[in-house]
């Protein structure tokens, strides 16, 4: 894997995925932003918990293609393959040293 010039020597690296995100449709969209502080607040625990404590490098989510624009907004990248781009529920992932 390659990101940014740098040369990652592993096929995989340990992550926290977050399976199910869902706000209310009656709430999204609102100056609330719940969405974003529920990926906040996972983010904020695999960085300051899971991290430091079992190791872990990325949080990943399954996005729907119609919330590939929220993920983005949150710091997630989409996998540039040609096979995730054509799922129905492409894989994104977030470096937590980045962040």
């Amino acid at each position: 894997m390659v990101e940014d010039g740098l040369h990652f020597p592993y096929e995989s690296y340990p992550a926290v995925k977050i399976v199910r995100l869902l706000i209310d449709s009656k709430y999204r969209g609102t100056p609330a932003k719940l969405g974003e502080k529920l990926v906040n607040f996972a983010q904020g625990i695999a960085k300051e918990i899971i991290c430091p404590s079992v190791g872990c490098r990325f949080v990943v989510v399954n996005s729907k293609t119609a919330s590939l624009g929220f993920y983005r907004k949150c710091g997630f990248t989409l996998l540039e393959t040609e096979a995730n781009r054509a799922r129905s529920e492409p894989v994104m992932y977030l470096d937590l040293y980045k962040s």
